[in-house]
């Protein structure tokens, strides 16, 4: 069934959204009292975890999305893309000031935070918006296609 495996899918990316909380959340609560290698462990992990993240979503939400929206394909496609990129790019800033960055720097640390609320927030659009109507769509489709046999 086409529903089942769009949601085997969907669960997957939701899987590496949770890693990816808790890494965040973890960042969080250590940004003003963690060392250094602390800190540029967690965000290492974060980098590491979004490469794989964006690559397995992109594979994935892309061929639904064009399947769903034939003419805003490109459009929505694009969207998704671009925020991908602005999320890697603020974690390759971070990973790039890593040695350099004070311990006490709270501008820094308000750095660290931007990026973890703009990777947050698009996790909540992808989780409470794009991935509900992604199930829908094809729990219409499915159906329709059971009652046509």
């Amino acid at each position: 069934m086409i529903e089942n495996t769009v949601t085997d899918r969907i669960s997957l990316l939701i899987g590496q959204h949770e890693e990816l909380k808790s890494i965040s959340n973890t960042a969080q609560k250590l940004i003003f009292t963690a060392t250094r290698p602390v800190m540029k462990e967690l965000i290492s992990q974060l980098f590491k975890l979004t490469e794989e993240h964006v690559k397995q979503e992109e594979e994935i939400l892309l061929p639904l999305l064009k399947e769903m929206y034939y003419s805003d394909a490109q459009e929505i496609s694009g969207f998704i893309i671009d925020e991908h990129n602005q999320i890697r790019k603020q974690l390759m800033v971070l990973m790039d000031s890593m040695d350099s960055f004070d311990e006490h720097d709270t501008e820094w640390a308000h750095s660290i935070q931007c990026v973890l609320i703009n990777q947050l927030a698009h996790i909540f659009e992808e989780e409470q918006v794009l991935f509900p109507l992604i199930k829908k769509h094809f729990s219409q489709k499915s159906s329709h296609l059971r009652h046509l046999n």
